[in-house]
């Protein structure tokens, strides 16, 4: 059985860019659903996160630390994840 959903033309866009060549939307709809936690893990992965930085962000080299602040911005972007204040002070931003 076949159902269609309604959804804006900027959802479907933004789906577009996530998805890879080849992909259905079902496909894509699909990967985002298994890739979602729910907030207690979340909650979880963010407090460890931030108590690795408070105890070794001063260690990272400059490269490492650049990465790790491009894929919490990417993260951020997506608009399912926002970075607590606490890390972001720990960043420096």
């Amino acid at each position: 059985m076949v159902k269609t959903i309604k959804i804006s033309n900027e959802t479907h866009e933004e789906l577009s860019k996530i998805g890879s060549k080849g992909e259905t939307y079902e496909d894509i709809i699909k990967r985002l659903l298994n890739s979602y936690l729910d907030e207690y893990e979340i909650e979880m992965l963010t407090t460890s996160l931030e108590l690795n930085l408070r105890e070794s962000w001063n260690k990272w080299t400059n490269e490492s630390q650049k990465t790790a602040k491009d894929i919490l911005t990417k993260l951020e972007n997506t608009g399912f994840y926002e970075i607590p204040k606490g890390i972001k002070q720990i960043m420096g931003d």
